[in-house]
C-alpha cells in the first residue's frame, strides 16, 4: 500500500536528505511545521495554510485552516512540549511533483515539562502546495506506513476532530 507521496514505507524511508536550495515559500513552511510538531504555534504559523485545505493523521481530520489550527493548538494544550530529534527534508523522486514537500521526522511528545518524552512517533509527513505556495492538503503518516481509508476509519477521525473542537473550539 502507497503512502500519500504514491510511495512505499522502504521507498520514503530510503530517501536522501535534502540539503540547502529552499525557496522563501519552503522556508516558512518549514518553520511553520517545526513549530507545530514542537507545540509551539505561533500567530503567524497558520499563515502558511490554504483556507481550504486539509491535514489528516492516523486519528483525526481537519478540513480548512480553521479547523486544522483547532487540532494543533489542541495538541500544544495537551502536550508541555514537543521535541524534534530528527526533522529531514527529503529528496523527491521523480514521481513526487516539485510543490510537494516530503519531511521524515521524529517527535517526541512530553505531557509533562520534566522527564524523558511520553511518546516518540516516527512519521513521514507530506505537505502539498497550490500555486500561491499555500499547503492544501498535510497528510501524517506514522511509521511511513499509509492508514486506511476505509470509512470506518474516515468517520473516525472526523469524530476525533470534532470531539478537539469541543476541547479546543474553533478561532475565527
Amino acid at each position: 500500500m502507497s503512502n500519500a507521496a504514491n510511495l512505499s514505507q522502504e521507498q520514503s524511508q530510503s530517501l536522501r536528505e535534502r540539503t540547502g536550495g529552499f525557496s522563501d515559500n519552503e522556508e516558512k513552511i518549514i518553520q511553520s511545521l517545526k513549530q507545530l510538531y514542537s507545540c509551539k504555534p505561533v500567530s503567524t504559523t497558520y499563515d502558511v495554510y490554504d483556507e481550504k485545505a486539509t491535514f489528516r493523521d492516523p486519528i483525526g481530520i481537519a478540513e480548512g485552516r480553521a479547523s486544522i489550527k483547532s487540532q494543533f493548538d489542541a495538541l500544544a494544550s495537551m502536550c508541555a512540549k514537543g521535541d524534534l530529534p530528527k526533522f529531514r527534508v527529503l529528496e523527491n523522486p521523480s514521481t513526487v511533483p516539485k510543490s510537494t514537500l516530503l519531511v521524515d521526522q521524529d517527535v517526541g511528545y512530553h505531557f509533562k515539562e520534566d522527564g524523558p518524552a511520553s511518546i516518540t512517533v516516527n512519521s513521514l509527513v507530506t505537505v502539498e502546495t497550490n500555486e500561491a505556495g499555500k499547503i492544501t492538503k498535510h497528510v501524517e503518516e506514522w511509521d511511513h506506513k499509509a492508514d486506511s481509508t476505509g470509512a470506518f476509519s474516515e468517520a473516525r477521525r472526523k469524530i476525533t476532530a470534532k470531539l478537539v473542537e469541543m476541547v479546543k473550539p474553533r478561532e475565527t
